[in-house]
């Protein structure tokens, strides 16, 4: 079986991993399709015989971690909450204005903002967040400390 073909037949598998890391049908998309690119442009380091699918796994998961670290320049992060119309009751007593918090979340140096839209908005842990952006665990804690430290001074919760 030719290198091409063994690697479109795993194309459903790699749909599915990737998956598992974006949780977007788009971004799985774009995963998978640059990693396959990738893979094809680097088969001379493929060991014929070998098995295939973890090789390109490895490709997929490597690119998505670059582009997740990429996106800290991406305009969507300039606006963590996106579009969407936030509607809170104005009657209750805890009312936290979320328009707010995401306009002092864009005064954070550009680590904090991404570490605290990968904690605390897209619900991804420490170690995940780690992992994702190839940093130890204790510098993704320290950023998020002290993101949230600067986020209730600038909200005046303290």
């Amino acid at each position: 079986m030719t290198f091409e073909r063994e690697l479109e037949e795993l194309r459903p598998k790699l749909m599915q991993y990737a998956y598992g890391l974006c949780r977007n049908k788009t971004d799985v998309e774009d995963v998978v399709q640059e990693g396959m690119l990738k893979a094809y442009r680097d088969r001379a380091t493929y060991i014929d015989g070998g098995n295939m699918l973890p090789w390109v796994k490895t490709i997929v998961r490597n690119t998505y971690f670059s582009l997740l670290r990429r996106e800290v320049h991406r305009s969507d992060l300039c606006d963590p909450l996106g579009d969407r119309d936030i509607k809170v009751d104005e009657h209750q007593a805890f009312c936290v204005d979320l328009k707010k918090i995401a306009a002092q979340i864009l005064m954070l140096p550009a680590e904090q903002q991404l570490v605290v839209r990968l904690v605390c908005i897209e619900g991804w842990s420490c170690g995940k967040a780690a992992s994702m952006l190839d940093a130890p665990v204790s510098t993704v804690k320290s950023r998020l400390r002290l993101a949230r430290k600067r986020l209730r001074e600038l909200i005046g919760y303290d």
